[in-house]
Parts: structure tokens; sequence; C-alpha cells
């Protein structure tokens, strides 16, 4: 009979150098950084009030987030909060608190001091051309946002899907563009898709020929697809760029900089200050669903176009926002 040999059981619960990297790479990088700012400002609240960040009870839990509501933040920033703590402890193999009364204070706080979120509107085509023309095609700066602005609506893009493209993943076709993503906010395992872009009517607004043009201009055939650009039109990764250093790509918050500054120059609002609420790179998604709706596209085209899951409750209130109108009830009974 083979005797049983017995080995212990460090070996079986032990992670390799390599494996922990895929692992980190397998999370989001802005996941990362809210995760990491979440937990650096609830470490520091546990610290001034001498209570055990880790393991953590479900009172410590309640009492910051009442902390967190005084303080105003928005309940979506006071969830994503506890969701911070509970991973955290899950990833140092210590049992998450219970959110039973964080979660009520969550609550009571939505029903009476929450501040009203402020959505970033729909970027509708009016005021899309608006801010394309607000570019100087005859500058390398211009001829870049034309093609962020233009290519981010018609894919229905998230800021960091269009800071992560590459010129690689841009394939010309005959009927426009098929551009390949990696991985985005619902494909986590990054499986990876193709978006296809259709050539517009107008060429001002094509998404195509802008991005084309785009590409021609900087003559790049590799690396990233947009590159930061200095006031001297030199590129991200230049030894001569100007100001201070960055990579030879744009980072997903330079996105936010081109629709501000294009807003701004056509006369538009921006950001999310102030009693107007005003564009952001999200009213290039939102925008394009909604006009595309209004165009009667299926909204199931719609939510596989955007990568939206099929039974978004976002995607939903695009569409709802169209019907409000289109379909109001009180309409044509004589008023």
């Amino acid at each position: 009979m083979t005797e049983i040999q017995f080995v212990s059981a460090g070996q079986d619960v032990a992670l390799s150098d390599a494996a922990r990297r895929l692992m980190d790479r397998g999370v989001s990088p802005n996941t990362k950084r809210g995760y990491s700012s979440d937990w650096a400002r609830y470490t520091k609240w546990c610290d001034g009030w001498r209570r055990t960040p880790i393991p953590a009870t479900s009172e410590t839990l309640a009492e910051y987030v009442t902390t967190l509501a005084q303080a105003g933040l928005a309940p979506a920033t006071i969830r994503r909060a506890i969701t911070s703590i509970r991973t955290a402890h899950s990833t140092q193999g210590v049992t998450p608190p219970s959110t039973k009364a964080a979660l009520a204070v969550l609550r009571g706080y939505k029903r009476e001091d929450a501040p009203r979120p402020k959505k970033a509107p729909p970027l509708l085509l009016p005021a899309l051309r608006k801010m394309v023309n607000a570019c100087d095609p005859e500058t390398v700066i211009g001829t870049r946002d034309r093609a962020v602005i233009v290519l981010g609506w018609a894919m229905m893009a998230r800021r960091s899907e269009l800071a992560s493209l590459d010129v690689s993943d841009v394939t010309v076709v005959s009927e426009g563009l098929e551009i390949f993503l990696r991985s985005s906010k619902t494909d986590q395992d990054s499986d990876g898709e193709i978006v296809h872009i259709p050539y517009g009517s107008h060429p001002e607004t094509c998404p195509v020929r802008l991005t084309q043009a785009w590409i021609s201009r900087v003559g790049t055939t590799s690396g990233p697809l947009f590159r930061p650009v200095d006031k001297n039109g030199r590129l991200g990764g230049d030894p001569k760029f100007a100001g201070r250093k960055t990579g030879a790509r744009m980072k997903p918050q330079a996105i936010e900089v081109v629709i501000e500054r294009a807003a701004t120059r056509a006369g538009l609002p921006v950001g999310r200050s102030g009693d107007v609420p005003g564009y952001t790179p999200h009213s290039l998604r939102s925008g394009s669903a909604t006009e595309t709706y209004r165009a009667g596209a299926d909204p199931l085209a719609i939510a596989r176009h955007g990568r939206w899951k099929e039974d978004s409750p976002v995607l939903l209130g695009y569409i709802r926002s169209v019907d409000k109108w289109k379909e109001n009830p009180v309409t044509g009974v004589g008023l």
C-alpha cells in the first residue's frame, strides 16, 4: 500500500507574486483610487475618535456614516465608503461588519437632509456642434479635442475607455471604424469587444473623419490613441514636452479638461458647481443615448452599443427623459 504523504497547509494557501500582481491588475485604476481615498479618510476618522478600524463593529460603521452625512456628502459617495470598508476587511481575511445600522442611517439621511444630486446634462446635438466648432482644427490640440469629443459621443464612451485606447485598437473598414475595447466597467473580465462607429452625415461631426484626421496629424502608428498636447503642439512623451512631466497617454481626468475647455469657449455651462449643472465627460455618453433613442433607435441596441446592462436603470432614465415628453398622457387632451 502506498504511503500517503501529508504536507503543510501553508503551501496550499500561499499566493505567488505573479498571482498577486495579476489579481491587482484585475481591479480598475479608478476603483483602486476610490477605495484608497475612502480607506484613508475612514482610518483618519477612527484615529480621531479612538475607534478600531479593522475589525470594525457595526456601531463604528454607523457612526462613521453619520459623520459623512453630517458633512453633506452625496449618498452615493457614502454608499461607496461602506463598500470600501467591507472590501478592506474581506481583503485582509477579516469578517466585514454588519451594514444594517449604517444603511438605516443612510436612509434617514436621504429622507431628510441629503443634497439633491446635480446630474450633468446630456450633450445633445446642437450643443455638441457648438463645442466642436469651438475647437480650432488648425491646431494640434484642437484636432485632438474634436476627435475626443465626437468619437466619445459616437462610442457612448466612458472617459476611462477613451483614455485607454491605442492606435492599434482602431481599424478602418468600408463602413467606418471598428474600435476594440480591451475592458470596460461592464467587462471586468477583460474579454474585450468591438464597437462599430459608422460615418457621420456631416464632415465637421463625423467621428470617422475626425479620428482619422487626428491620427494623420500626429503620424503615430502605435501607442496611445489620445495623447497630451502642450501649448507648442508637442505630444506627451516627447522629451521637449512643456510643463510638468507626463506620460504619452492622456489620463481620464484630462478628458474632463477637454470637455470643460470646449464648453467654455462655446459659451456652455461646465462642471457640477453653481446653480446650473454643466457638461462633463459623462454628458457625451448620456447625450448620445438620449439622441439615438429620440431618433428611433431600439433601447436594446443602445444598451449593447454603450455597454450598459440590458436592464440598466441609468439607461432607462435617459429613455424616460425622452418619453416623458414624447408620450406624455396630458399632451393632446385639449387643455
